[in-house]
């Protein structure tokens, strides 16, 4: 886990570099997930790894009274300078979903944990623990929503690169790319930050960093959430990765 939090701090500002365009995506995710929560009748939400506040912030836009969380430092504070920017009152916590415990009390109707970031525990067993967490703080009528790569689909692939975003800033040129690798129960995911003069094109400098993500396919989710207490996982649509519906 502490490999993968380095990650995310080594690229916590140019994070938004993932999605080709970070604005509308995170409209379209928080109308997606607003709409789902309403129809919940959720008013209280847990975002359990909520990263630069790709939910967080447009579920708080929303008039959802929102309390974010994630283990990485850095992350948390590039989604507080966006949450700042448009004025709006988020709980943020420097936490893991273990931690969680000792740092916040209460229970919330929704708590959502979306983005990859359960299969970030290195273990069946941790990510037991880590939803045995999240369970305790869903309300007896709530839910949890959690979102992973659909690695059903990804056992047996060949070796996959992807191309992100790219940005012009002071002149210079920044451009993310990821390589993934099944070496089973864990895919390693290898990124490459490379900074470029935009006049010469010289490289001038560049970020490698790495995840070790556990391979949680749906029906072992489903085994682990049933030992935990959750009573029910029910598959939602969504169009970028497996998404779930927890019930306690």
């Amino acid at each position: 886990m502490q490999s993968n939090v380095e990650h995310y701090q080594a690229l916590a500002r140019v994070y938004r570099l993932f999605y080709h365009d970070y604005e509308g995506t995170m409209r379209e995710e928080g109308a997606w997930l607003a709409a789902l929560l309403h129809r919940l009748g959720a008013r209280t939400v847990l975002d359990a790894c909520c990263g630069i506040g790709r939910q967080a912030i447009p579920l708080a836009e929303a008039g959802f009274l929102v309390v974010a969380a994630d283990p990485c430092g850095a992350m948390l504070a590039e989604a507080k300078r966006l949450s700042g920017e448009r004025d709006l009152s988020i709980a943020w916590l420097l936490s893991d979903f273990e931690g969680l415990s000792t740092t916040l009390s209460g229970q919330f109707d929704a708590v959502i944990a979306l983005g990859n970031g359960l299969c970030h525990c290195p273990t069946r067993d941790a990510v037991g623990r880590a939803l045995a967490a999240l369970r305790r703080f869903n309300a007896p009528a709530g839910a949890c929503v959690v979102g992973i790569k659909d690695f059903d689909r990804l056992r047996g692939a060949s070796r996959q690169s992807h191309a992100y975003g790219r940005c012009e800033e002071e002149g210079m040129t920044s451009d993310l790319t990821q390589t993934w690798d099944v070496q089973e129960p864990q895919l390693i995911c290898r990124t490459v930050l490379r900074r470029r003069d935009s006049a010469s094109g010289r490289v001038q400098s560049e970020v490698r960093a790495e995840t070790r993500e556990y391979m949680l396919g749906s029906a072992e989710l489903r085994e682990v959430a049933a030992e935990v207490g959750f009573r029910s996982v029910e598959p939602l649509a969504h169009p970028g990765e497996a998404v779930y519906l927890l019930r306690p």
